[in-house]
Protein backbone atom coordinates (compact mmCIF):
# COMPACT_ATOMS: atom_id res chain seq x y z
CA UNK A 1 0.00 0.00 0.00
CA UNK A 2 2.93 2.36 0.48
CA UNK A 3 3.62 2.18 -3.23
CA UNK A 4 -0.05 2.83 -4.00
CA UNK A 5 -0.10 5.84 -1.68
CA UNK A 6 2.86 7.12 -3.64
CA UNK A 7 0.98 6.67 -6.91
CA UNK A 8 2.91 3.58 -8.02
CA UNK A 9 1.73 0.09 -8.92
CA UNK A 10 5.13 -1.37 -8.03
CA UNK A 11 7.36 -1.53 -4.97
CA UNK A 12 10.80 0.06 -4.78
CA UNK A 13 13.57 -0.89 -2.32
CA UNK A 14 12.94 2.25 -0.27
CA UNK A 15 9.37 1.03 0.36
CA UNK A 16 10.73 -2.18 1.85
CA UNK A 17 13.19 -0.29 4.05
CA UNK A 18 10.41 1.96 5.30
CA UNK A 19 8.05 -0.85 6.33
CA UNK A 20 10.47 -3.59 7.40
CA UNK A 21 10.14 -2.91 11.14
CA UNK A 22 6.35 -2.88 11.48
CA UNK A 23 5.96 -5.74 9.00
CA UNK A 24 8.63 -8.13 10.33
CA UNK A 25 9.10 -7.15 13.98
CA UNK A 26 6.65 -9.79 15.21
CA UNK A 27 8.18 -12.49 12.98
CA UNK A 28 11.74 -12.37 14.38
CA UNK A 29 12.68 -14.33 17.48
CA UNK A 30 15.78 -13.19 19.34
CA UNK A 31 17.87 -16.05 20.68
CA UNK A 32 18.42 -16.07 24.46
CA UNK A 33 22.16 -15.53 23.99
CA UNK A 34 21.48 -12.38 21.99
CA UNK A 35 18.95 -11.19 24.56
CA UNK A 36 21.68 -11.44 27.21
CA UNK A 37 23.73 -9.08 25.03
CA UNK A 38 20.72 -6.72 24.86
CA UNK A 39 20.20 -7.35 21.15
CA UNK A 40 16.67 -6.37 20.11
CA UNK A 41 14.55 -7.30 17.13
CA UNK A 42 15.00 -3.76 15.84
CA UNK A 43 18.79 -4.21 16.05
CA UNK A 44 18.52 -7.33 13.92
CA UNK A 45 16.27 -5.68 11.34
CA UNK A 46 18.56 -2.64 11.21
CA UNK A 47 21.49 -4.97 10.59
CA UNK A 48 19.63 -6.66 7.75
CA UNK A 49 18.81 -3.32 6.14
CA UNK A 50 22.45 -2.22 6.41
CA UNK A 51 23.88 -5.54 5.22
CA UNK A 52 21.67 -6.44 2.26
CA UNK A 53 22.66 -4.61 -0.88
CA UNK A 54 19.79 -2.70 -2.46
CA UNK A 55 19.48 -3.57 -6.14
CA UNK A 56 19.67 -0.65 -8.55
Amino acid sequence: TLAAFSGRDFVIPEDVVEVIHPVLRHRVIVRPEAQLDNVTVDDILDSIVKTVEIPR
